[in-house]
């Protein structure tokens, strides 16, 4: 992976400050959104494409949410503000949320199947395309990290 890249991804996993530049796919919200909770996640640790790891953003939690305009995922910040992504689309095995700005962006995959297992797909160089009203990223992943779920 190219140092530009580097930077860039490892500044992305350990923030949610990536989706306040220019957000696609979702919508930025405050400390008083209050959402229905479907499930909460952390991440440890990212896979990193070129087969390293690094630590997962601290304080940050993903939360699958319903609210009025339908089912996102929220990245809460320590501070409760972040944001909700609201691109969405569903296939056989899971429902995809998928947030970008620039050319960074970030795939939440949560499984139809219980034991399946969560993840966040993190894209750097980020390629994309539309297909019906969902925009899904075309680009190889530059990380994977497990979602972990919080009790």
């Amino acid at each position: 992976m190219r140092l530009a890249q580097a930077v860039v991804v490892s500044a992305c996993l350990l923030s949610t400050a990536c989706a306040s530049w220019f957000m696609n796919g979702g919508k930025l919200v405050d400390s008083s959104y209050s959402p229905t909770v479907k499930a909460s996640y952390t991440i440890d640790t990212c896979n990193m494409a070129d087969g390293t790891t690094h630590p997962g953003p601290p304080g940050v939690v993903f939360q699958l949410v319903q609210d009025d305009q339908g089912t996102g995922i929220f990245e809460k910040g320590s501070n409760a503000k972040g944001a909700v992504i609201t691109n969405t689309w569903s296939d056989d095995k899971a429902d995809h949320y998928f947030g970008w700005v620039k050319s960074s962006g970030w795939e939440y995959v949560i499984p139809k199947d219980p034991a399946g297992r969560a993840a966040r797909v993190v894209y750097v160089g980020l390629q994309t395309t539309k297909d019906g009203n969902a925009t899904k990223p075309t680009s190889a992943p530059a990380a994977n990290c497990p979602l972990l779920p919080q009790k």
